[in-house]
């Protein structure tokens, strides 16, 4: 049996009225009322849903902690919420407090997922952060575990890299080489499932950006 992980992206951050911009590492904004009203929403569905969480992880941005510490409270999990800085958001560089439509080359990033100059963290030390998560996971906790993660949309859709369709091709490079990464934008209060198995993550895009209903 894989361990479960349901990994969701924190929810809202911009009012209704305000217009959304690029907001990364560090940029360390809290929760609106609508965000965490999302939070509450997902913790009761997993609760409805009868899923008892082994662990809850979450990044160490106050976005991400707020949100999971929600969630933790409406399931009734006992245990304290773990931070680890491998789920904090993608530290942005000069792209921060910018709107989409001002960056030049953002379907570079948005659509083909290719890891732009601008951005303060070399691609390759986030993925290894990323490996290191999953892997104290897999470590940690027996098959059949179920775990609770809150991250962002930057990094919630790197877990694909680890996950191998054919010939050494994973879920990543399929949608990049079709210019189709933005199939793996998680919307704010929404979560994906994945299984970790024993050398490869098993990802289903039917179970990603699922929402509370």
């Amino acid at each position: 049996m894989p361990i479960n992980l349901y990994i969701a992206r924190h929810g809202n951050t911009f009012e209704s009225n305000q217009i959304p911009v690029m907001v990364g590492k560090k940029t360390d904004l809290k929760l609106t009322k609508k965000g965490r009203e999302q939070a509450e929403n997902l913790g009761a569905y997993f609760k409805d849903g009868q899923i008892e969480f082994d662990a809850i992880f979450s990044g160490e941005l106050l976005r991400q902690k707020e949100f999971a510490q929600i969630v933790s409270r409406q399931i009734n999990h006992t245990s304290s919420v773990v931070n680890s800085s491998a789920l904090d958001e993608v530290d942005y560089g000069t792209w921060e407090g910018l709107e989409p439509s001002q960056i030049k080359d953002i379907d570079s990033w948005s659509k083909k997922g290719i890891w732009p100059d601008a951005f303060n963290e070399k691609e390759e030390d986030k993925v290894e952060k990323i490996l290191n998560f999953i892997t104290t996971l897999r470590n940690q906790f027996e098959d059949g575990s179920n775990i609770f993660a809150v991250s962002s949309n930057g990094i919630i859709r790197q877990f694909t890299k680890f996950s191998e369709v054919s010939n050494s091709e994973t879920t990543w490079s399929r949608l990049s080489e079709a210019s189709a990464i933005e199939k793996l934008k998680v919307a704010t209060g929404n979560y994906c499932k994945i299984e970790i198995q024993a050398f490869n993550l098993s990802i289903d895009l039917n179970n990603w950006n699922l929402k509370a209903s």
